[in-house]
């Protein structure tokens, strides 16, 4: 169990993006967030597209209180992809980070964006 844990850390800090993973069974970068709920992002050939599916999806479900990653802005077929993705339950999501807000003040909107590393 310590050694998975000590796997999981490094995993955890090794990471050069938000969202972002390695997925060694696939040999590709896989991109998820969650907010509210878990959603599946895709697989990746480059790191940085996968990081680019990340920030439009935050920019979809939780607009202004997801810090981006530090990439351009994303393509079309990408823009697209995560688009078709995310559009059936944006709604969900967005009305759970709304009721976060109204419920928690100023204080809570605070800590949703300091703490968003382990919302995430």
């Amino acid at each position: 169990m310590k050694v998975f844990l000590e796997q999981k850390w490094k995993w955890l800090y090794t990471l050069k993006y938000r969202g972002v993973h390695w997925d060694s069974s696939r040999n590709k970068w896989q991109a998820e967030i969650a907010v509210g709920k878990r959603f599946y992002l895709g697989r990746y050939d480059i790191e940085e597209d996968a990081a680019m599916a990340y920030n439009y999806a935050a920019h979809l479900l939780a607009p202004g209180y997801i810090d981006p990653n530090d990439v351009p802005e994303p393509p079309f077929h990408i823009k697209r992809y995560i688009y078709e993705k995310c559009k059936n339950h944006s709604l969900d999501a967005g009305v759970i980070v709304k009721r976060y807000i109204e419920t928690a003040g100023e204080d809570g909107v605070s800590l949703l964006r300091a703490g968003q590393k382990n919302l995430l």
